[in-house]
C-alpha cells in the first residue's frame, strides 16, 4: 500500500489495484489498475515532477523533495500492471 499526501493538496493511495485520488478542490477520483498505463514522469527545470495518468484526464504534480515518492508510485503501477 502507497500513501502519499502532496504539499499541492491530493492525496494518492495505491493498493495495488485501485488507484485514488483524494483532492479537496477536484474531489475523489478511483482507476482500476486495467484503466491505467504506467505512466511517464515529465521533469522540468525546477525538478518538478508531473504524471499523466488515465489518458491524460488527471495530472499530478510532485514538488523536487517529493520525488521518490513519484517514482515508488510509477513503479508500483508498473509492478501491478506487469
Amino acid at each position: 500500500m502507497i500513501e502519499l499526501r502532496l504539499r499541492s493538496g491530493p492525496v494518492i493511495a495505491f493498493d495495488g489495484r485501485v488507484l485514488e485520488i483524494f483532492d479537496a478542490a477536484t474531489g475523489s477520483r478511483r482507476f482500476h489498475i486495467r484503466q491505467l498505463e504506467t505512466p511517464e514522469p515529465v521533469e522540468d527545470a525546477d525538478g518538478v515532477r508531473t504524471l499523466s495518468l488515465a489518458q491524460g484526464s488527471l495530472t499530478l504534480s510532485f514538488a523536487p523533495d517529493e520525488a521518490p515518492g513519484c517514482e515508488r508510485l510509477v513503479a508500483a503501477i508498473a509492478d501491478a500492471r506487469a
